[in-house]
């Protein structure tokens, strides 16, 4: 899978890409690099929907603790989907010591 471009970020468009993308490594590889941009810029709250969609596709522990970070900086205080996929994500991941 194509790392996306920074410079011409349209988080519609990594929104749809990472919902078509089928989970594995590579596209692990994309929510890491989607999640240190997050956090190395102010959130947007336009890409809380692609976090969303990450924190569903990431297979790794650690790529889905990121994208769960990335979306909880992202996301509005009203924005209850953030809300229920995180909560989904926590309940899902409770066992690990991740």
């Amino acid at each position: 899978m194509e790392l996306i471009d920074r410079e011409a970020r349209d988080w519609s468009a990594v929104e749809r890409h990472i919902a078509g993308a089928a989970s594995g490594p590579d596209c692990d590889d994309l929510i890491d690099q989607l999640t240190e941009e997050v956090f190395d810029q102010p959130a947007s709250r336009q890409c809380a929907a692609a976090m969303r969609w990450a924190l569903e596709r990431a297979q790794s522990v650690l790529t889905r603790r990121s994208a769960a970070l990335a979306l909880a900086l992202a996301a509005d205080g009203n924005d209850r989907a953030a809300v229920d996929a995180l909560t989904a994500a926590f309940r899902s991941a409770s066992t690990n010591s991740f």
